[in-house]
């Protein structure tokens, strides 16, 4: 696994689950998973095996930046439909 493995410690990745897409950076590789730090500082533990089976991005610097306006700019949105939730 760890030969062929295209990902290192460091990589921002992608893994993509439909809506539910994982970012993060990857933290640890260990034997049956890798530890992924999320943006918002949390730590997701994924198994090897999904990796093998789902879609996995490399981002770029350039698109992490991008991404992280995006998810501010929803999470600014998400939080006036809950502080007036008469707007909806």
């Amino acid at each position: 696994m760890f030969f062929s493995f295209p990902y290192k410690i460091g990589d921002f990745i992608k893994i993509h689950e439909g809506q539910d897409s994982i970012y993060g950076y990857i933290e640890d590789i260990r034997t049956f998973q890798i530890i992924i730090r999320g943006l918002d500082n949390k730590i997701t533990t994924f198994p090897n095996s999904m990796m093998l089976q789902k879609g996995v991005s490399i981002l770029k610097e350039e698109n992490i930046v991008s991404l992280k306006r995006k998810l501010e700019k929803e999470a600014a949105e998400e939080s006036k439909t809950i502080e007036n939730p008469a707007s909806i």
